[in-house]
């Protein structure tokens, strides 16, 4: 065999190679994003000493959606949205707190997670539609008006975008949201390969949005929320990654007033492990009491701590 097939032959070898080995990756990294682990908990609101009503809606996709409808003195509901990989039951502590200053509270397990059907989770993109959802089932519960929500990371993606297609959605607090699944993709194969530059982010983004067909400007926070309009947003930055503080930043500065922007230390780690804290109650009630009026009794709302922001 001559030299120059042999070194063809190592050549074709290693392209081979190294397409097999990006597959592996790609399959590997969609496998961590779009087929989280379904969790379930015994606990329900009951658990806490809450009314409640376990309740079904579906998706204009066809997916059928489990969630809770806690009920509560006032009129004007919030939406609780949870992060890729929580179940609804991570939020029973913000429907307590809820609860207990007026407001009733849906929350549900969004596609592909707990209780609820779908074949795949899309970060957020599609999770629109599963707020938008959630919107109709408190309108056909004559739960119409204005209606609050807060969501948490993916949560926050979700019902950010939802809120720019319909009006009652009035008041938002967004935790931890990040701009688009462009930067979500390459924070992730950072976290998971170390890597920040290079094709790989690209190929696997590209792949992602393909396969989800969550392709185009439309799924992109930063893209909809300069078009938000007549909403209020809380910007909620729980500092549990360095890069979360500059993207609740940047988000607020295209948002249109009225806006708000704080920082709340551990507050996606103190509600997933069922603890309030007192500047989470502060900041989250306030905020809906200025922008939701419609609570049916004064909350109990603790003073802000000099320097909070």
């Amino acid at each position: 065999m001559s030299r120059g097939r042999v070194v063809w032959g190592i050549t074709l070898s290693a392209f081979v190679l190294i397409i097999l080995l990006l597959a592996a990756i790609t399959v590997y990294v969609l496998a961590k994003v779009t087929f989280p682990e379904r969790r379930t908990s015994v606990l329900t609101p009951r658990s806490l000493f809450l009314d409640c009503r376990d309740v079904k809606f579906q998706t204009a996709d066809g997916v059928g959606l489990a969630g809770y409808y806690v009920p509560a003195d006032g009129s004007v509901p919030i939406i609780l949205c949870h992060d890729f990989g929580w179940k609804k039951e991570d939020m029973l502590a913000l429907a307590a707190m809820l609860h207990e200053a007026g407001y009733p509270a849906l929350l549900f397990d969004f596609r592909h997670h707990g209780k609820s059907g779908g074949g795949m989770s899309t970060l957020g993109a599609r999770e629109k539609l599963d707020v938008l959802a959630a919107v109709e089932f408190l309108k056909s519960s004559g739960k119409g008006g204005k209606i609050g929500l807060l969501g948490v990371s993916m949560g926050a993606y979700a019902g950010a975008l939802a809120a720019t297609e319909v009006e009652e959605l009035a008041a938002l607090v967004l935790v931890d949201p990040y701009p688009n699944l462009s930067l979500y993709f390459h924070d992730r194969v950072e976290e998971l390969f170390n890597i920040d530059r290079g094709p790989l982010p690209w190929i696997l983004e590209h792949v992602f949005t393909a396969y989800t067909h969550t392709t185009g400007d439309q799924w992109a926070l930063d893209r909809a929320l300069p078009g938000l309009s007549k909403k209020a947003v809380l910007f909620v930055s729980s500092h549990q990654d360095p890069r979360n503080d500059q993207y609740c930043r940047d988000l607020y500065d295209i948002t249109p007033e009225p806006k708000e922007l704080t920082a709340i230390d551990g507050f996606q780690k103190a509600m997933r492990l069922g603890t309030e804290k007192d500047q989470v109650r502060t900041r989250v009630i306030r905020f809906f009491n200025d922008f939701l009026p419609g609570s049916a009794r004064p909350p109990k709302v603790i003073k802000a701590r000099p320097g909070e922001r």
